[in-house]
């Protein structure tokens, strides 16, 4: 049995469809983790506001005490952010019936993938408002 030699046609060719594939399998990790981080960091701040929220409607403050409720509450939000609190706005308004706290949060994206490629996949930059019913303490 005679073995075939290989041709000029058949040289490097191993080599070539290896780094193409290599470079497919690259190109989707770096996609998928992008998406997947992006979405754990929406997530993270979205409960962070949402319990910063909760904190100052059950704080059981009046319209008085308020103020320096929401300033403790934002400051724990950030506490609990870490290094990403930076990058998240967190602003309390004003609820005209004032029967609700209403925290409006905004935070940027991860970016994992680079400029170059002009792909944002994933989920938008967070813009929310959270609103939690106050809980008012009667005399």
């Amino acid at each position: 049995m005679r073995t075939r030699r290989a041709g000029p046609t058949d040289r490097a060719g191993g080599v070539l469809s290896t780094t193409f594939g290599v470079g497919v399998f690259l190109s989707l990790l770096a996609f998928s983790s992008h998406v997947l981080l992006n979405l754990w960091v929406i997530t993270t701040v979205d409960d962070v506001a949402h319990l910063a929220a909760t904190e100052v409607a059950i704080s059981g403050a009046d319209d008085s005490q308020l103020a320096g409720a929401e300033l403790r509450a934002i400051s724990r939000a950030r506490t609990r952010l870490g290094e990403w609190g930076s990058k998240v706005t967190l602003q309390f308004e004003t609820d005209p019936t004032g029967t609700n706290i209403v925290l409006h949060v905004t935070s940027d994206q991860l970016h994992l993938l680079p400029a170059f490629t002009n792909a944002d996949p994933g989920p938008p930059s967070l813009d929310r408002r959270v609103v939690v019913r106050r809980e008012l303490s009667h005399p």
